[in-house]
């Protein structure tokens, strides 16, 4: 059930329909109840010798949770799967008074909103005695209530249980505590508060995460008298919420008490439906019923009274009895089930990894009893050899060398034992090593080379000799990693004698030992390592490192050896040399890498400019300019790129000829022109100035270009020159740079620029730079100065035209007598001009009369139009004109239309004012064909507006969340966040003056949030506010409407005038004047639509988006047309009052314009009844309330790459 905006006047197409009443909530499916049943616990927690009885109460009078039949159904299922109870349902409180109330054990307040009084009877008509025997009958049931849990048995609370009888103290005692607002609803972070207490066995002493509506609570909550079982961990919930209340951090989620002889238990998760298919959460509500049934003994103390030795021994408790549940749970392991108990231990590893302690000792030792416990799965042993990684102790060493032999676990394995310090993981490595083979050794001797402990490469040495190739390349690999003395000289000594495959390995490790002993200070041995890999038998790559390891040892005297290596025909041996080009230190290796660089090969040329260039170096500069024309493109294209960074004033010219010429490489003037774009050495921008006087035209084009990017306004001299050229691409160029360049002192420069050039193109560019200019200044007067004195000097006519055309867009005042003067010209052309600059630009209201002049005795039909369509724009503009003033002018208009064309103008323009008389204006035009479509439009438009759409706020605090008060949400509200102390304020605008004379106003379904006083006030100009128009309170009444003389404004403000509440001050709702108007409409069921497409994409059919699976969506296949639409046959007639359509997880595929239309019969169309422009995923479009079997949506919009996409569609009405 939703609450829809509804027409304010009964003028639509179809009469009549009935209000629909409210429908029933809906019941779990039959896929839902399967997954209850399997998430239920199998047996129950403590068995009894005869099943108790659980009566479940779901009586609501406030907010109507679509969660109560889940519960019904989940707590059915429970009872029965366990044995433990069976259930009756009930949402009259008259069970109060019957015998069959004392056979039941225990109560359930299933979301229950219930408020007093509990019995519903009717005292209208009743006599003093007769009200006395209701009264009397109340409080017995009241009575029998509190006594039943009073004397022995028990109550369980669900969810809103607390959002109930807050007018009843006794019964916020044995619930624990009243609702106080739900700040989240979404995934919280919940901990356990004590976690070994017997009704949380179900989380295994972990806490959890869960997606719900989560309620904060006030008086009587209070640890001081309930045993806290859960609540909001707020280091793992967001606590960014304006909504947040409670200020010390106390967020209960569940919680238990005594209450005389009888027990309560509350837990608040119950909103979402999947709530009741948790198999944890369902195991807890178990536990819970069968506390509140007395079956199951737990401790109540209250919170505060518990120790903290007891806390410190119920973690403890609860992480033993946990480890054994979970890792018992874990043995069984596989992938593809259940991965609830690998969870559940991985967090448990997450929270504990870094912090020594029992607890992390007992957690290692489970996941190493796993691991070599031969009843497990593999997959368990797998995920336990994972764990040991983050959580290991030398106690796992030896299950985890044990495991080395196995080609599964030794991966996981070696990297456990990798992170476990300490020199005890290294003897059990070396003493594994000698009786190990194959891929095992490999294995042992790879982790120990890892560990990097040198004293380990004496033994490491021994296996290079290794008649097995992979133990011994292993061998060379961990030797590399250790380096040092030891491991160099046994690496050394193997090189002289060791043949493929295993030479390669061991150069690389030793070029290893070099780098470890260079960047250690150890000179000598560095050296020794990289003399020895400097022969032509080495592989390329590695005598590349250890050239340039030795030539960063030698500095600046290695200048030599680093060209010889950029002169390499090796790649691998040249891009070294090119490393220490960017990296050597001295002056002497640019101008020695400049001398070679002609010489070099292509390739060697390119990687010693990016060299070069990012040493970054100018006297590189000429070097690298004489090789932007090297015949090889790549060559060109690296000396521009390294330009950018080396390039001054003398590398303009050559690098803007290559970006002018046409002949060249789309790559060599791309770069080129990045180049100019970006190069930031010494006088570039004179320089290009300065060449561009004297260039060629093609030339001058990329000048242009550049000195436009480049910001550089020195150049708007001779730019002025160039934007009159015959040239097109040049002028355009021009233009483009002006308009990056230009300040409001060159506006008169602009405005001579328009008067001189010849090209429509060229003037239209320079009119949007002249209006853009002027705007950047707040003096009106400078703004349009120029243009006006250039209109006075005569310009041709083409120049008049557009400096008119600017005037009117800048829309500044002192330009309004030369507009209007230009309205009576004796050029036709010239009156257009004016008509369109004040009809489509200017800013007020003031050429009004102008306007509706022209419309009314023009002979020009196209001028009566465009004056016309300005008049209807002006008059929706704020005014202090009263709306039947507003309205009559719109009446005469029309009355005076002479054609359709200036009918539908004006009708249009109707559309724009946001009140219910212009609603009615539309009607007469509903039905008449040459106008119907504008009609209709223009009465979606003001629907919208009249329904919130329209209004603007503001308030004390929190004025964003304005809107929420007029969104027909029960669910959202404007709240100011705090308790109410007096002079809080929420105040509306009107879309138009009115005679306001009424504010109804509702605090919502929950909590106690009305004004406890009030004043209303009424203003026109949201400043001057004269007396209160009304003032009064009933703190008793949550949704009240105050009424008063009449009094004209555009402006609504109430002021909260109370104080001394402990309640915040919200409005779920407020009309003024009974708009917005709310009526009650439902989703129209979808089991009987037939539904089709102008197209569709694959498997992407259009039932797709009517079938409730979110993982499915009707597409078109393509980019989105202006032909494309989506058809519904409802199947039988409805009233339609809104389209909602979900793009979803698509969230680009969304109409980008739409119109809905409707039909009777699927062949004759009415419309459109909706429409507007899509801007994200979800949209919801209201559409004036029509009768209908068949609904069309067409799209209108254009996409080359998108789809429109649906993967839900509904339609609201009746």
């Amino acid at each position: 059930m939703t609450k829809q905006l509804h027409p304010l006047l009964a003028f639509l197409i179809a009469a009549g329909a009935a209000t629909a009443a409210p429908a029933g909530l809906k019941p779990p499916s039959e896929a839902e109840i399967a997954k209850m049943e399997a998430a239920m616990p199998s047996e129950a927690t403590v068995k009894t010798a005869t099943p108790r009885k659980l009566l479940i109460f779901s009586q609501c009078e406030g907010f109507k949770h679509s969660s109560i039949p889940f519960g019904e159904k989940a707590f059915e299922v429970m009872g029965r799967k366990t044995g433990a109870f069976s259930t009756v349902v009930t949402d009259d409180c008259a069970i109060l008074e019957s015998p069959e109330f004392d056979t039941f054990d225990a109560i359930v307040m299933n979301n229950t909103t219930m408020r007093l009084p509990l019995l519903n009877i009717d005292t209208k008509g009743m006599d003093e005695a007769q009200k006395a025997a209701a009264d009397e009958r109340e409080a017995k049931a009241q009575a029998r209530f509190l006594d039943f849990v009073r004397n022995g048995k028990g109550l369980v609370g669900v969810h809103a249980a607390t959002d109930c009888l807050y007018k009843w103290p006794e019964y916020g005692e044995i619930v624990g505590g009243f609702f106080w607002g739900h700040p989240w609803n979404e995934d919280v972070g919940v901990k356990l508060d004590d976690p070994g207490h017997p009704l949380l066995s179900a989380f295994n002493g972990q806490p959890f995460v869960v997606a719900d509506e989560i309620y904060q609570f006030r008086e009587p909550y209070s640890r001081d008298t309930l045993r806290v079982l859960l609540s909001i961990d707020v280091t793992k919930t967001n606590m960014n919420k304006d909504s947040i209340r409670r200020k010390d951090g106390d967020f209960a989620v569940a919680w238990i008490r005594k209450y005389g002889k009888g027990r309560a238990f509350f837990f608040s998760l119950g909103h979402r439906h999947e709530i009741f298919w948790n198999p944890p959460l369902m195991q807890c509500y178990l536990d819970g019923i069968q506390y509140a049934f007395g079956d199951l003994k737990a401790d109540a103390t209250p919170s505060s009274q518990l120790s903290e030795q007891y806390l410190a021994e119920s973690r403890a408790n609860a992480l033993s009895r946990g480890l054994v549940n979970v890792f018992a749970e874990l043995k069984k392991y596989t992938l593809g089930g259940s991965d609830k108990a690998p969870r559940q231990v991985a967090n448990m590893v997450v929270e504990h990894q870094v912090t020594p302690g029992p607890s992390r000792d007992q957690i290692g030792q489970r996941l190493t009893e796993l691991l070599a416990a031969p009843d497990a799965t593999m997959d368990a042993r797998e995920f336990a050899c994972r764990q040991l990684r983050f959580i290991g102790s030398e106690t796992a060493i030896p299950a985890l060398i044990a495991v080395l032999t196995d080609d599964r676990l030794r991966h996981p394995a070696r990297m456990a034992l990798e992170a476990i310090p300490g020199a005890p993981v290294d003897t059990a490595l070396l003493n594994a090593l000698p009786g190990s083979a194959g891929l095992a050794k490999a294995a042992l001797i790879d982790s120990m080379g890892q560990r990097g402990v040198r004293a380990t490469a004496s033994a490491l040495a021994k296996e290079l000799a290794n008649k097995d190739p992979v133990a011994a390349e292993a061998a060379a690999n961990a030797l590399g990693r250790i380096a040092g003395p030891e491991a160099a000289q046994a690496l050394l000594a193997t090189r002289e004698d060791a043949v493929q495959p295993l030479r390669l390995p061991v150069d690389r490790a030793i070029l290893a030992c070099a780098e470890s002993a260079r960047q250690g200070g150890e000179t000598a041995l560095a050296h020794t390592c990289y003399k020895a890999l400097a022969g032509p038998d080495v592989a390329a790559h590695i005598r590349g490192g250890a050239i340039y390891g030795r030539a960063l040892m030698d500095g600046p005297s290695a200048a030599g050896k680093a060209i010889g290596a950029l002169r390499s025909e090796e790649p691998k041996i040249a891009q070294a040399g090119a490393r220490l080009v960017i990296e050597l230190p001295g002056e002497s290796i640019v101008p020695e890498t400049c001398a070679v660089l002609p010489a070099l090969p292509a390739a060697n040329q390119i990687l010693a400019i990016d060299a070069l260039a990012a040493r970054g170096d100018r006297r590189a500069q000429d070097a690298v300019l004489a090789l932007v024309n090297a015949e090889n493109v790549d060559v060109q294209t690296a000396a521009l790129r390294g330009l950018e960074a080396l390039g001054d004033a003398r590398s303009v010219m050559p690098i803007v000829r290559l970006a002018s010429d046409e002949t060249a490489a789309k790559k060599v003037q791309d770069t080129a022109r990045r180049a100019l774009n970006r190069m930031n050495g010494a006088g570039v921008d004179q320089a290009l100035v300065d060449a561009m006087a004297t260039a060629d035209t093609a030339v001058k084009t990329e000048y242009a270009k550049a000195l436009g990017v480049r910001k550089a306004r020195i150049a708007l001299p001779v730019l002025y020159q160039t934007v009159l050229a015959d040239d097109r691409s040049l002028a355009k160029e021009s233009c483009k740079a002006i308009a990056a360049l230009c300040e409001t002192s060159e506006l008169p420069k602009i405005v001579e620029l328009i008067v001189k050039t010849t090209s429509s193109s060229v003037r239209s560019q320079l009119e949007n730079t002249l209006v853009n200019v002027a705007r950047r200044t707040k003096n009106e007067e400078t703004s349009v100065s120029a243009a006006l004195a250039g209109l006075e000097r005569a310009p041709p006519k083409p120049a008049r035209t557009s400096l008119i055309t600017a005037l009117g867009k800048i829309g500044a005042k002192p330009a309004l007598p030369a507009l209007k003067g230009a309205l009576t010209d004796p050029d036709l052309e010239i009156q257009r001009a004016a008509v369109k600059a004040l009809a489509d630009s200017w800013p007020t209201a003031e050429p009004i009369l102008a306007l509706r002049g022209v419309s009314l005795s023009a002979e020009d039909l196209v001028l009566r139009v465009l004056a016309l369509r300005g008049y209807a724009r002006m008059l929706a503009m704020p005014n202090t004109r009263p709306m039947s003033e507003t309205l009559k002018l719109y009446e005469d208009a029309l009355a005076l239309a002479k054609g359709d064309q200036e009918k539908r103008t004006l009708i249009t323009g109707l559309g724009q004012l946001a009140h219910p008389d212009a609603l009615a204006a539309v009607k007469p035009f509903l039905q008449d064909k040459a106008v119907q479509e504008e009609a209709l439009m223009s009465a979606v438009s003001i629907m919208q507006d009249l329904g919130g759409k329209s209004m603007t706020f503001a308030a004390s605090v929190n004025a964003k969340d304005g809107p929420k008060a007029v969104d027909g949400d029960p669910k959202t509200r404007w709240t100011n966040g705090k308790h109410m102390t007096g002079g809080e304020w929420f105040q509306v605008k009107l879309a138009y003056e009115t005679q306001v004379k009424e504010v109804f106003l509702d605090a919502g379904p929950t909590g106690h949030d009305q004004p406890r006083g009030w004043e209303v006030y009424v203003s026109r100009d949201g400043e001057d506010w004269g007396e209160a128009v009304a003032t009064g309170g009933d703190p008793k009444k949550k949704a009240f409407t105050i009424t008063f003389p009449p009094k004209d404004g555009r402006y609504v403000k109430i002021v909260q005038t109370g104080g001394g509440a402990r309640n915040y001050w919200s409005v779920n709702e407020i009309r003024i004047n009974g708009l917005p108007d709310i009526k009650e409409v439902s989703q129209i069921p979808s089991d009987k639509w037939k539904v089709s497409a102008a197209r569709s994409g694959g498997d992407a059919a259009p039932e797709n988006a009517i079938d409730g699976d979110k993982t499915k969506r009707w597409g078109t296949g393509g980019g989105m047309k202006p032909t494309d639409w989506f058809m519904v046959d409802m199947g039988e007639e409805r009233t339609v009052h809104r389209v909602v359509m979900d793009a979803a997880k698509s969230r680009n595929d969304y109409p980008r314009e739409y119109r809905i239309y409707s039909s009777l019969d699927g062949q004759d169309w009415f419309g459109p009844i909706g429409a507007g422009k899509g801007e994200k995923a979800l949209i919801s479009a209201i559409c004036l309330p029509t009768r209908a079997r068949y609904v069309k949506i067409a799209q209108l919009g254009n996409e080359k790459k998108m789809w429109w996409s649906m993967y839900g569609l509904q339609i609201i009405g009746e």
